[in-house]
């Protein structure tokens, strides 16, 4: 799917930088779905992480916090994401590494990648 002619992001002035999240942006003219959602998958498994939940694996993925929530009590849940977000964040600081959810775009690519180089395109090789 491509946009109008006139609003293909490449054809704009050279000093934009176009991001998806920015007014009137359509995220489909930036990135494949697949991207997308393993993006999103890598700050949601951080944040669960973070949470304490346990790691479930399920069709050879582990993962955390992707169970359902069977809890009531959502706002003494989110703060206390809160409180463990910030410990990890100064954490990661102080071992002068990245957390895993600023990185989010190289871990969905590298995902994707390892997942395209299983398949067989031998139709694209002739």
């Amino acid at each position: 799917m491509h946009p109008p002619e006139n609003e293909r992001p490449s054809r704009r002035p050279a000093q934009k930088k176009e991001y998806w999240c920015e007014t009137n942006e359509n995220i489909k003219w930036f990135e494949i779905a697949a991207q997308h959602v393993l993006h999103e998958m890598t700050h949601l498994d951080s944040a669960g992480k973070q949470a304490g939940y346990p790691e479930v694996t399920d069709d050879q993925v582990t993962s955390h916090g992707t169970e359902d929530v069977s809890s009531k009590n959502y706002i003494s849940n989110a703060r206390k994401l809160a409180e463990k977000w910030q410990k990890n964040e100064a954490s990661c600081e102080a071992k002068k590494e990245m957390p895993p959810y600023r990185n989010a775009d190289s871990i969905a690519m590298a995902a994707l990648g390892k997942y395209e180089s299983t398949q067989n395109f031998g139709y694209i090789k002739g």
